[in-house]
Formats: C-alpha cells, structure tokens, sequence
C-alpha cells in the first residue's frame, strides 16, 4: 500500500519539475533582440560622436528610438535627448522636447547608465564653439533660437550669470505665453543670487567717547562676526570684547552698597553684541561697501580679581542697550569653487567660497549708564579674516 502511494506521489510531483526545467530552459535562450539593439546602439553612437562623426551618431539615435518606439519604450533618458539632439545639430528634435517638458513621460523597458549621459555632456562642452555656430545659423524661429542660446549658456566654462540673468528674463519677458515656458522655468538654472554666509574672527580696538573717555584707555581685543549677505542685503551677527583699563582713579558702588576703589592701570572687559543689518552701496567682485545699523547690547565689567571663585564679587558699571550706525568694507583675497558630487545634470553644479579681509567700523550710542564718571559713547574699529560660502 505504501508503494502505491510513493509511486502516486512521484506521478504528481514529476510533471512539476520536468515543467519548472522547461521554463529554465526557455529563460536561458532567450535573447531579447530589441535590448542587445539598444544597448549596442548606444555605445555606438557615443563611439560615433567621440569621431566626430555627428552625421552617422545622428542615424544610430533615429533609428534606435524607432525600435524603442516599437516597444512603447524610450531608448534615452530626457537629458540624452537634448544633449543628443545638440550635438548632433537636430534643433527641431531638441524643441519638440522642450515643448514636451511637462508632460514628457520617459518609459524605460531596459537599464540605462547614467555612464553615457555624462560622456556627452563632456562632449557638448569641448565641442561648444561649433554648437553655438550651428545655433546661429539654425533655420528655426527667433524663439527656438532665443531658447537654444539659453541652453547653450549652461555648458560655458565661465558663466556671465549677470548675462544669462537677462537673456533668461528678456526670454520670459518676450515670450509670456511660450509654449517652451515649464521648461524654462522648471528646467534651466534659476537665476543665480549673489548670495554668500560666512564667519569673520580678527581684532578689534575700542575707541571710549565723552567720560567714558577721560577715564579709560582705548582697549584691545577680539571680534567675531557671522555675515548673511543676499544680493545688496548685509545682515551679521557679531560680537566683540576689549579690555580697557583705568587711567584715572575712581571709586563705584554695586547694587547691594559695596564700595570699590579703582586705581591706575586696572582693567575692564568691555563687551558689545548684536545684529548689523545694511545695505551695499559697492558689490563687484573684488571689494564691497556696505553702511549699517548696528542694534544690540553692552557691558562694562571690573577685571581686577585674579582668581575665577572670586568673579562674583567683580562690579558691573553697566549693562545698556545701544545702537549705532557704522560701515562694512571687505577685500577678496582667494576665490575657490568645491565642486559637489552631483548628477551630470546638474551641469557642473559647484559651491564657490572665498577668502576675504575686512575692516569695520561704528559708533554706538550707549543708552543706560548710572555712572556719570564714565558716562559716554563707544567708537570701535575691526579687521578680520573672513571665510565665505557663496557668491563673494
């Protein structure tokens, strides 16, 4: 009985595998002729441009979108089209693309490597001069050409970003209903904003004004400032520290009615922070000029006590708000330019940064001092290096 049951299960189970063999069978041999055609195709056509020979990569890349279309596939992703298209002087394939920009589905039936798109980036970009000459003499309308010249611009070596700035807004401004309009405006570089952050750490001196003046010394100390600079805006948050001392002899009393003699020579911190915000009156490429309003907070404390524990018994002169106004000047001294690990179409997208000097200057009105002694204002000067993110 057992036997028949063995012999029953082998019937079942037999067909099941000689099947499962069959389907690996049909798996192994089979060959796809579209994909051996496109991915073939591909590495030929980009053989064919390296040559030089743009007439026959321009018949690979007709011929294999006609086979991809047969598949209801794309046999390139968007970016190749374009710079396909380009390169191979078929401005009408590269407009009928642009048209298509928001609506453009790319439908893959096989792997693409981004190996290839880079390459004819490479390609568009020593080849350029001849593209902008086949751009000029180009027999389709002002638009396309207006928009051809556009695309081009993002290929340059060195970019005149004030120059694509108006070209692009002269586009949008002649063309306000263009059907090229989502790829415009979705597609090629936003306008650039000169737009930079950066941290500044230097010296700084401190001029007292009025009272203030007759009983302390100019001071010496360390400025640190944090700059957000966004086309002709200059905000920054900065602080500084000095350290004057007493040059004629006064005696002050704390809060709680303690008395402290101050004799000759003894030092003061003086400490002042807060936000600049202004605007720049010179922004080029080497030097800015910036006026500003300073807004913030001010503090004079005793120094004369050498141990730490004994801080709490240091007295504090004052601790005002003030404003003031002042001028921010800045020298570039090194220009770099990072460059990001990003996709090739990004366009050689980089994060410049700069090393710059600069000199600061301002005058703050002090507005709460009990002390009549020192009563008075503050004039304080600043030089510092600075490095920058951004556009300088």
């Amino acid at each position: 009985m057992k036997l028949k049951k063995i012999i029953l299960a082998c019937l079942i189970v037999f067909p099941f595998f000689q099947s499962n063999a069959q389907i690996e069978k049909e798996i192994i041999s089979f060959v796809d002729s579209t994909e051996y055609l496109i991915n073939n195709g591909r590495k030929l056509l980009l053989e064919e441009v390296r040559s030089y020979n743009y007439t026959k990569a321009h018949e690979i890349y007709l011929f294999l979108n006609q086979k991809a279309s047969e598949k209801q596939c794309d046999a390139f992703t968007y970016n190749e089209y374009l710079l396909i298209s380009v390169l191979t002087s078929d401005w009408r394939s590269f407009t009928e693309k642009a048209k298509n920009f928001k609506s453009h589905q790319i439908s893959f039936c096989y792997p693409s490597s981004p190996i290839m798109a880079r390459e004819l980036y490479q390609e568009v970009v020593k080849n350029l001069p001849h593209i902008q000459k086949g751009i000029q003499v180009a027999e389709v309308s002002q638009e396309e050409k207006d928009l051809l010249n556009l695309f081009q611009y993002v290929f340059q070596a060195e970019k005149d970003e004030k120059r694509y700035n108006v070209e692009l807004k002269s586009f949008q401004k002649n063309y306000p209903s263009s059907a090229f309009t989502s790829f415009v405006n979705d597609y090629l570089p936003k306008p650039e904003k000169t737009a930079s952050m950066a941290f500044a750490i230097g010296a700084s001196v401190g001029f007292p004004q009025g009272n203030f003046k007759t009983t302390f010394t100019n001071g010496f100390g360390i400025a640190m400032d944090y700059d957000i600079c966004i086309n002709k805006v200059y905000v920054s948050l900065f602080m500084n520290g000095t350290f004057p001392r007493v040059t004629t002899p006064f005696y002050a009393e704390s809060e709680y009615g303690v008395r402290t003699d101050f004799i000759m020579d003894d030092k003061f911190d003086y400490f002042q922070g807060g936000l600049k915000a202004g605007y720049y009156v010179v922004r080029n490429n080497r030097f800015h000029v910036a006026p500003y309003l300073a807004i913030g907070g001010a503090s004079l404390t005793s120094d004369i006590y050498p141990y730490q524990e004994d801080n709490n018994k240091e007295l504090k002169m004052f601790n005002s708000f003030f404003t003031g106004p002042g001028l921010h000047s800045e020298v570039k001294i090194y220009e770099y330019k990072g460059r990001t690990d990003v996709p090739y179409y990004y366009y050689n997208y980089s994060m410049p940064g700069y090393v710059s000097l600069k000199l600061d200057a301002g005058y703050n009105f002090i507005t709460n001092q009990k002390h009549e002694i020192i009563k008075g204002n503050m004039l304080y000067v600043s030089l510092s290096l600075v490095w920058g993110i951004g556009k300088f």
